[in-house]
């Protein structure tokens, strides 16, 4: 089984993309990632040529730029991962990992979990899952199970129902609500935030927003790289 992981983002978040891939790389040599980026260009030649950048993403046909949800505070990009199932068709499991994501441990366990009847895996959001009355989960680290929504055609309402109906948090509101109750819950260690379930020990830390890395000495080398390849994306 292809180990795939995928990142996507716009042009002013690649920087944050390829600091986290190299913090995923650093633990995990036999994964393929994948970047989904806007434009035709990638602003960084220190990455390993393998990865596989898929250009000009914006002009992909199955999430509309100009819907309802393309003018959320996130950027329309983030709404791609609705279409995983139809943008990787070859590929039966991926895991969607945030821009501002740490890896900081060996996950190749992902690719073990019992997955046969779920749509995806996530980690539970606490104060959101209050306000629903039920598990409300998040979206920075997700591990999906493609060819099963493939073949129940999830992907397809997933898709219809971004394209038409506004949502505050998009393709996360909208992966909740058709998957449920076909979502495997993840353990808090899986995406450590400030509200994520509780957990002692990390493997995937979630930074909620670049401004906030700066905060943790964990990456200090990452932290330097982001800002290089900052510079490098600006004079691109």
């Amino acid at each position: 089984m292809e180990k795939a992981v995928v990142y996507c983002g716009t042009r002013n978040t690649y920087p944050e993309m390829a600091a986290a891939c190299k913090s995923l790389l650093r633990y995990n040599k036999d994964v393929h990632v994948y970047f989904l980026i806007e434009d035709a260009k990638f602003p960084d030649p220190d990455l390993p040529t393998d990865i596989i950048t898929v250009r000009n993403v914006s002009k992909q046909k199955y999430i509309k730029p100009d819907g309802p949800n393309a003018d959320n505070a996130w950027s329309w990009m983030v709404l791609l991962r609705g279409a995983y199932a139809k943008l990787f068709p070859k590929l039966d499991f991926i895991l969607s990992l945030d821009n501002d994501t740490f890896v900081e441990a060996d996950i190749s366990e992902l690719w073990e979990l019992p997955m046969e009847d779920y749509y995806y895996a996530a980690v539970r959001e606490v104060e959101l899952s209050k306000w629903f009355g039920k598990p409300y989960y998040n979206f920075g680290v997700s591990f999906h199970n493609l060819k099963k929504q493939r073949e129940d055609k999830v992907c397809d309402a997933i898709i219809e129902e971004l394209n038409t109906v506004k949502h505050d948090y998009p393709e996360q509101d909208v992966y909740i609500q058709k998957c449920e109750p076909h979502i495997l819950e993840l353990p808090g260690d899986w995406n450590i935030a400030d509200f994520t379930t509780p957990f002692f020990t990390r493997k995937i830390r979630h930074m909620t927003g670049p401004g906030k890395w700066d905060w943790y000495p964990v990456h200090p080398q990452a932290n330097q790289y982001r800002r290089m390849t900052w510079e490098k994306a600006l004079r691109g």
